[in-house]
């Protein structure tokens, strides 16, 4: 299951790169660097929050709740967009 997920990641990334650069022509280039941007705030996210909750006692398993978290926020943020993006 692990490397479905894996996987299924590894695709989504570039395909929503992709959308992006398609959708925002000819001036393609502040959202990319955007997204990227968000990309970079993500990976950085995770682990401070999971170092903060380690370091206040609630130990390792703290980290994976914080991944969940961020999953569902993602999810969200996911759901709400493309909410918007078909009312346009």
């Amino acid at each position: 299951m692990a490397f479905y997920l894996l996987g299924t990641i590894t695709v989504f990334i570039p395909a929503l790169q992709v959308l992006i650069i398609d959708q925002t022509q000819p001036y393609a280039t502040l959202p990319s660097a955007a997204y990227h941007s968000a990309l970079n705030c993500g990976n950085a996210a995770g682990p401070l929050l999971s170092s903060v909750l380690i370091g206040a006692g609630y130990g390792y398993l703290s980290s994976t709740w914080v991944g969940f978290a961020l999953a569902v926020t993602a999810l969200v943020i996911y759901v709400l967009g493309k909410t918007y993006w078909r009312r346009m």
